[in-house]
């Protein structure tokens, strides 16, 4: 039972750790677009008006370069656990995983890039750090 504790202590330890690490590094934000709540109407049926996007600023966030695929730019994000957290919880996504899948990608230097991957770092069952990998 002594030995669980101590597990919880270092998995918190690695939550904090990986939270300072990103303010660290920066600890900037990115924009997280989302599908909006649409009134519906023929307009929107037929496409002449335009969906409204959710933007949702999430930080802290370190942003690095990836290996570009098929000519096109790929960014690694990595999100902090306990910062994505709260956006994860407002938006009713029980992982990192379905909020990213709910949304329509990061906006990243002007450009909106596709989610191509979620990978979740864990440490005794407890994720410590997201990474996304996004393409433009």
């Amino acid at each position: 039972m002594r030995e669980m504790g101590a597990q919880s202590g270092r998995a918190l330890a690695f939550v904090r750790a990986a939270d300072a690490m990103l303010q660290a590094l920066g600890g900037g934000g990115v924009q997280v677009l989302f599908p909006g709540a649409s009134a519906g109407g023929t307009s929107v049926e037929l496409g002449i008006a335009v969906p409204p996007v959710e933007e949702v600023e999430v930080a802290p966030v370190c942003r690095l370069a990836a290996a570009p695929a098929n000519g096109l730019r790929r960014v690694e994000f990595l999100f902090s656990a306990a910062g994505l957290a709260r956006y994860m919880e407002a938006r009713g996504s029980q992982t990192a995983q379905e909020f990213f899948n709910a949304s329509l990608g990061i906006v990243d230097d002007g450009t909106l890039m596709r989610i191509e991957s979620v990978v979740t770092e864990t440490f005794a069952g407890t994720a410590y750090l997201h990474r996304v990998v996004a393409v433009e």
